[in-house]
């Protein structure tokens, strides 16, 4: 929605008069490195363009009034402040800047008033794209501008959110998601060290070529299909401490993994570990590989990452499989492979530009003829992260 179309729909929802201002929050997509993050390894993340915006302004009381443009999101909710801590809305988009202010106020900050806010956005929900992490960075960002909260800086807007992610949005949640949301930046992908918690711009030349997002029409999963997975690297890095002086599954080289993998003693975490530590190293070198302008290297780590997260993860699923293998047909088709935690939401694929409209077109009929689904496809690029819109 354009930025002036969303101030003359909050004065026709709210009334006319005070400043309006506009803040906008993106969404990510994670190019490489899945089920690293909580094993102490490197993520390779970039923020996108779509997002959702937020036009924002002071109340003269303690009441928050929250409304949303999307169709089928309610689309009010007036709370006091006081009320704030007893809300719960189940799993709806309201948790999340809720949530926010829930979070600030119990880490001592000062709200002296509320506030009216009308959120828009182009980022789908439920596709991975991490549409949650992006309402906290963005909730968080308006908050610290609006007032005035000294001590949060860049990484703290995306700290906040994930702690608001994983008190109400039903999931234990990395920093990866929203530290992309809060740091993008344009024509760049962000190189994370999570054990380390630094962060590095890489630029992203990809001589012409486009990302495109494949959304699958398949919601991504919920919590219970991933707790299993931190069990077994838990399990995993337990048995391997036993023979080796690691902290973090991403501690150990390949090599002294293949050679004490079988003090671990169960095959599916076994197979988790090997994931998680051959990632880390394929996240490793293909950042390499993009630093020397080697973008059929890049897509070919993306390739050999999603067989992995199929074969050794098992986080895909029928319907992604079947895009990412549509994919890999395709002449002009650099790299492809999911996005996201896995069990639906979206794939990501490298596609030099003149072969962009026979992508959407061959991925397009071959799955609607496969499954009945009619897939969406987001031509996007790697872009700025949270922002106040002036």
């Amino acid at each position: 929605m354009p930025y002036e179309q969303l101030r003359e729909q909050f004065a026709e929802y709210y009334g006319d008069g005070g400043e309006i201002r506009l803040f906008f929050a993106p969404g990510r997509v994670n190019l490489i490195g899945d089920h690293t993050d909580y094993s102490g390894g490197h993520v390779f993340p970039c923020a996108i363009s779509e997002g959702i915006t937020m036009a924002v302004r002071v109340r003269d009381d303690n009441v928050f009034r929250f409304a949303c443009t999307q169709e089928g999101k309610k689309r009010d909710e007036a709370i006091s402040m006081d009320q704030i801590p007893e809300f719960r809305s189940g799993t709806g988009w309201l948790n999340y800047p809720i949530g926010v202010v829930d979070t600030l106020l119990k880490a001592g900050y000062q709200l002296p008033h509320g506030l009216d806010m009308l959120f828009a956005g182009d980022l789908p929900i439920g596709a991975g794209l991490s549409s949650s992490s992006a309402l906290g960075v963005l909730m968080t960002l308006a908050a610290r501008e609006i007032y005035g909260l000294s001590g949060i800086d860049t990484v703290g807007l995306a700290q906040i959110a994930k702690d608001t992610d994983n008190l109400y949005g039903g999931g234990a949640r990395g920093i990866m998601d929203p530290l992309a949301c809060a740091v993008g930046k344009e024509n760049c992908g962000i190189f994370l060290s999570v054990d380390k918690m630094r962060y590095e711009y890489v630029p992203m030349n990809l001589k012409g070529a486009r990302l495109v997002v494949t959304l699958s029409g398949v919601d991504y999963a919920k919590k219970e299909k991933f707790e299993p997975l931190f069990g077994m690297c838990g399990k995993a890095l337990k048995r391997l401490q036993s023979v080796t002086n690691i902290q973090n599954l991403c501690n150990l080289s390949w090599d002294k993994f293949e050679s004490c993998k079988d003090v671990i003693m169960d095959e599916a975490a076994t197979k988790l570990a090997r994931h998680v530590i051959y990632e880390d190293m394929r996240t490793i070198r293909s950042v390499n590989s993009l630093r020397v302008g080697n973008i059929r290297r890049f897509g070919q780590m993306m390739n050999e990452s999603h067989i992995s997260l199929r074969d050794n993860c098992h986080v895909t699923c029928e319907e992604i499989d079947f895009l990412v293998e549509q994919a890999w047909k395709i002449p002009g088709v650099l790299g492809s492979r999911m996005t996201g935690a896995g069990f639906g939401g979206s794939t990501v694929s490298i596609v030099e530009g003149e072969a962009v409209d026979e992508f959407r077109e061959k991925i397009g009929a071959a799955y609607r003829d496969k499954f009945g689904i009619d897939a969406e496809f987001l031509v996007t690029n790697a872009s700025d992260g949270a922002r106040e819109i002036i």
